[in-house]
């Protein structure tokens, strides 16, 4: 049996999404929420950084289904003066049919072409800590996202329209890797789940995830 640190306390059992709330809106400046997140949701602008394949994907108009998660942990670590959530998001999904795919090259400008972008995701499961339990301030928190499966990703085939050998490289490497793609993409899509369904679902903050 493995014995949990004392340090650690539980105020709300991960399904009582009420007592959450209260948690959140007895030691912050937010407001209770009651959901759901929109679904779709919309986002103006979004942009990942592929660094394995050199590559930048800015999206406009994105469209994301799926952001109505479920609570799997959820606790205060005294010692750290932490709090910690942590949401699964099952088939969650982002489309955007205007991507912008930009292909760095050494020494010289990036290719840049526009095509779509759609990725589904099975499973990911975001894990947010917000310092100062008794303040808690959600735009000093840290989120990082974890993918459980391979998820189905797929660009349109006007992003890889150009002889250059980088453009076509970059294209056989992420057929090659998709799982690494799919998760240097949640180095900056993590905070924007994990904030939207807090703000949508448990307490609004009043900030707005760009």
């Amino acid at each position: 049996m493995i014995c949990e640190d004392r340090n650690i306390e539980r105020p709300c059992q991960v399904f009582d999404t009420y007592c959450i709330r209260k948690y959140f809106a007895e030691n912050s400046k937010c407001k209770e929420s009651q959901g759901p997140v929109p679904d779709p949701m919309y986002r103006a602008q979004s942009t990942s950084f592929l660094p394995r394949v050199n590559l930048t994907m800015t999206s406009h108009d994105a469209l994301y289904s799926g952001l109505n998660g479920r609570i799997e942990e959820f606790y205060i670590n005294k010692e750290t003066d932490k709090l910690v959530l942590a949401i699964e998001f099952r088939n969650l999904t982002f489309y955007s049919k205007d991507t912008y795919f930009r292909f760095h090259r050494r020494g010289r400008e990036p290719i840049v072409n526009v095509d779509y972008l759609y990725v589904n995701y099975k499973s990911v499961v975001s894990t947010i800590v917000i310092p100062n339990r008794k303040d808690l301030q959600l735009q000093k928190s840290e989120t990082v996202s974890y993918v459980n499966e391979v998820p189905i990703f797929s660009i349109g085939k006007n992003a890889f329209d150009h002889p250059d050998s980088t453009v076509q490289l970059t294209k056989i490497q992420i057929v090659t890797d998709i799982s690494t793609d799919a998760q240097e993409m949640e180095l900056t899509e993590s905070a924007f789940y994990a904030s939207t369904f807090i703000q949508y679902s448990i307490c609004d903050f009043g900030l707005k995830v760009l």
